[in-house]
């Protein structure tokens, strides 16, 4: 599970209900939990029962604090889970002490030394001397003298013991204990709590065992106690069998090695007295119990294939999701938007980025469903935000570039929540009018002169203009200022240029995304590509692009006073590796006048058409030029 993954808690919580209700009624098979897989959010990262059980509460709490409901579900979990130990800090020099009480979920012990779990909690709980440990207190002051105990004051109803099986050595390599590690069936009150009467004991209820010498390696498993019939059962990914009851009953007197005694990391003990209640049960609503009852009818149709049951199933689970998604998609069209102007919170703005992702994600797992015994599970979609202006609304800029795609609301709040987005929705009442008003008034003074005198207004490109970036070690500003054009230039001739496409309200940040974008490299260590072309008997002939190799980074822009000519320059700071250092030899006078060689008219034409063409246009337009 992702660190500080936002979720849809109420999906969560229902998906739960449903799985537990299914393991309920199938409690000696595997149970398929793809569902929830896919509304956590997890990724592949391999982890334990001690580290989801962690992330999940936490992220639980995090979650569900703004929920109506979150209280009662907020004293469902302490009551089962939270545990209180104080802990005391006594000076044996000064009688200073210090009593603090701290939460926890579960019992963490350390088992170097200890070959069975009552001397591990014996050792735990024990008196400690902290000799590098200084005494606050500002008579005393002295190291060594300070001890710690630990003392429950709060148990709670399930105990979850982790046992510390990994150990950082002298070489400081991790290591497994592999020692065995034996442990009771009926854990007393009196070995948590000594000497306070009428603790109740705890009886084992689940073994989580690992097994392999590494700790990035080897194999989870888990022995559990079914409390309704009474029978131990071994979980294996997806094979289920029944077992013998771990652990010892009574003294210890068998000390052999076993596989759980070998590899056991973590034990649930429940309280006795808060097993299973043996009254009636609360019966589930009927529509979660229908759908439950559905799902597992359709599971067991799957696995007969005497009768041709499963493919059809498969075909129509198959067939179904492809028409509910075409028709989410057409859902999501807006049609007529100026419709839209007199109420703009009918239109929602999402990222172009997360529907490619959610096609891609579909896609795969079309494909992978091929078999009448797949389950049809899409990977969770990838993280995605939208950009937002310094007045918190949306710029301009995203929508010109098409990074951002005006959709119906409340086809794109249900697509929300099938694919569990963690996304803030942005409708047409977000968008930022000023920002809008300040880029337009900002280009139209800048672009107003005698050269346009007529359609000044009609000068403001809100689709952008076509740019061309030549990167170059020397940050000479003489060098920069004579070759100009060289750098960057909105000229269809310029050679040696990376291409892309810069909007009017760009900053420099947006700029160096948009060029991540086009190269697919982060801004640290990029490597660049160029397109190269030669004249062979008045035909330009392209080549393969050659690669710029090195390190670069976006220094600042320059927008010159003339910007026909010169609408921006970009200064690039390149390490070693560049390979224009030849066509930068030469010399600065032959470029300017092959630059500028044609006439004025001619030029302004070119400068115009570069702005709003395409870049298929530009190339027809330059193999007209050259045929010329």
């Amino acid at each position: 599970m992702p660190q500080n993954a936002k979720l849809n808690i109420e999906a969560v919580m229902n998906c739960l209900q449903k799985l537990f209700i299914t393991m309920q009624f199938t409690p000696f098979a595997s149970t398929h939990a793809g569902e929830l897989i896919e509304l956590l959010r997890l990724n592949n990262q391999q982890q334990d029962v001690q580290e989801f059980h962690t992330l999940f509460f936490d992220t639980i709490e995090r979650n569900i604090e703004s929920h109506p409901n979150s209280l009662p579900v907020f004293n469902i979990i302490w009551k089962l889970f939270e545990s209180r130990i104080n802990q005391t800090l006594y000076c044996e020099y000064c009688k200073w002490t210090c009593t603090t009480t701290d939460e926890h979920r579960s019992l963490q012990l350390g088992i170097n030394r200890h070959d069975n779990l009552g001397a591990a909690i014996k050792a735990f709980f024990e008196a400690e001397i902290l000799s590098d440990f200084q005494c606050p207190h500002q008579k005393c002051q002295y190291k060594g003298h300070v001890s710690r105990t630990r003392e429950f004051v709060q148990l709670p109803e399930v105990l979850i013991i982790q046992l510390n099986r990994f150990v950082v050595g002298r070489n400081l390599r991790v290591r497994k204990l592999q020692h065995a590690m034996h442990f009771p069936r009926i854990l007393t009150g009196e070995q948590l709590q000594p000497g306070v009467a009428g603790t109740r004991d705890y009886t084992l209820c689940a073994v989580m065992i690992h097994r392999g010498k590494r700790m990035d390696a080897g194999h989870y498993y888990d022995i559990i106690h079914e409390p309704t019939i009474g029978k131990w059962f071994t979980y294996n990914d997806g094979i289920v069998t029944e077992t013998t009851a771990p652990g010892y009953s009574g003294r210890l007197t068998n000390k052999s090695m076993t596989a759980e005694v070998g590899g056991c990391y973590a034990l649930v003990y429940r309280k006795l007295g808060t097993g299973v209640q043996r009254g009636p049960m609360q019966a589930p609503a009927p529509n979660v119990l229908t759908e439950v009852e559905n799902k597992l009818e359709e599971d067991f149709a799957r696995k007969k294939n005497d009768d041709g049951t499963a493919f059809e199933i498969w075909k129509r689970l198959i067939g179904e999701r492809s028409v509910r998604l075409r028709q989410l998609w057409t859902e999501l069209e807006v049609h007529n938007g100026m419709s839209f102007l007199d109420r703009p919170d009918g239109i929602t703005f999402l990222p172009t980025a997360l529907l490619r992702d959610i096609l891609a994600k579909e896609h795969k797992a079309f494909d992978g469903c091929k078999s009448v015994d797949s389950t049809y599970a899409p990977s969770p979609v990838s993280a995605v935000a939208i950009p937002v202006c310094a007045h918190n609304q949306l710029r301009p800029g995203p929508f010109t570039r098409g990074t951002l795609k005006a959709v119906n609301t409340l086809a794109a709040r249900r697509l929300i929540r099938e694919y569990n987005v963690n996304l803030t929705q942005r409708n047409g009442a977000d968008f930022c009018l000023v920002c809008l008003w300040k880029i337009r008034d900002y280009f139209v003074a800048e672009f107003a002169g005698p050269r346009l005198p007529d359609f000044v207004e009609d000068f403001f490109y809100p689709g952008g203009a076509f740019i061309y970036i030549k990167v170059q070690k020397s940050l000479d500003p003489e060098v920069i200022n004579r070759n100009a054009l060289m750098w960057i230039s909105r000229r269809k001739k310029s050679k040696n240029l990376i291409k892309i496409k810069m909007c009017s309200d760009e900053t420099i940040d947006d700029l160096k995304a948009r060029i991540y974008e086009t190269i697919r490299h982060p801004p640290a260590n990029q490597t660049l590509y160029r397109a190269r072309s030669t004249n062979l008997r008045r035909q330009t002939v392209r080549q393969v692009d050659v690669e710029l190799e090195g390190n670069w980074t976006l220094e600042e822009a320059l927008i010159p006073p003339d910007n026909l000519e010169q609408p921006l320059i970009l200064i690039l700071s390149v390490e070693d590796g560049d390979e224009d250092n030849d066509e930068q030899s030469t010399s600065d006078g032959k470029e300017d006048n092959d630059e500028q060689s044609t006439s004025d008219g001619k030029e302004d034409n070119d400068e115009q058409s570069a702005c709003n063409n395409s870049p298929e246009e530009d190339e027809d337009a330059q193999r007209m030029d050259t045929s010329d």
